[in-house]
């Protein structure tokens, strides 16, 4: 079908494009955190993940368990703080599974805020929340923008499946 494809010569040249193409693409995806500031996009390791986790940490200091409402928020959470277990809202309501005993935060972005109470309370009717609040926390891009987020301590943690 391309017979000049069975060369030997044509096989080296698209063998060095490729090559090429590849250290291209190992050099510049390391390199796009740095660079999509300039184009206005926001990476994730722009987020304020570990000052939220800090903020956590202030705001509820008994909290073992985080309860995210996105998996974004979750698996950066864990990250920041390995020694707290994280939960996402939506995933564990759909398999009706409820935290551990024990203190826990709530973290929402705030946005998504109304949606995420509404499902914590469908889901654990008994757990009652306290000290909402709202942080205003600036993304670690150099830029002035910032993310925002609901923050609250459940008071009184849901009895666990077992117990009713």
């Amino acid at each position: 079908m391309f017979p000049r494809l069975n060369k030997d010569g044509t096989c080296a040249e698209i063998l060095r494009v490729a090559t090429v193409a590849a250290l291209c693409l190992l050099v510049l995806l390391p390199a796009r955190t740095w660079l999509a500031p300039l184009f206005g996009k926001t990476m994730t390791p722009h987020h304020p993940y570990a000052v939220l986790a800090d903020a956590i940490r202030r705001h509820c200091p008994a909290a073992r368990t985080v309860v995210a409402e996105s998996l974004l928020s979750a698996g950066n959470l864990r990250f920041a703080r390995p020694a707290v277990s994280t939960l996402l809202l939506l995933e564990d309501a759909r398999r009706a599974h409820l935290p551990r005993a024990g203190p826990a935060a709530l973290v929402a972005h705030t946005q998504d805020a109304a949606a995420a109470l509404a499902v914590f309370h469908a889901v654990w009717p008994g757990a009652r929340l306290e000290g909402r609040d709202e942080l205003r926390l600036a993304l670690e891009d150099g830029t002035a923008r910032h993310m925002a987020f609901m923050l609250a301590c459940v008071a009184r943690a849901p009895p666990s499946k077992g117990n009713g």
